[in-house]
């Protein structure tokens, strides 16, 4: 699961519209993700969480990214 969303937010979106439906794809699938890790029991989370941490800075870059781009537009 966590190899796939990986590999989701890697590729590039088609056109600025695509931008968009890929963005609120991967905040799905973030989602979904994060519901997995919460029902692992916590030996298992303990020891995938390090695996995941650049997927987890990825997130926080992208989602400040797109609170920029949506400012932008706002003004």
């Amino acid at each position: 699961m966590h190899a796939s969303l990986k590999e989701f937010h890697a590729t590039e979106p088609c056109s600025e519209a695509d931008s968009e439906v890929k963005a609120a794809t991967y905040a799905f699938g973030l989602i979904a993700l994060a519901k997995f890790i919460l029902r692992l029991p916590a030996e298992v989370a303990e020891e995938e969480l390090p695996r995941m941490k650049t997927t987890l800075i990825s997130v926080r870059i992208f989602m400040m990214m797109n609170l920029f781009k949506n400012k932008k537009l706002t003004r």
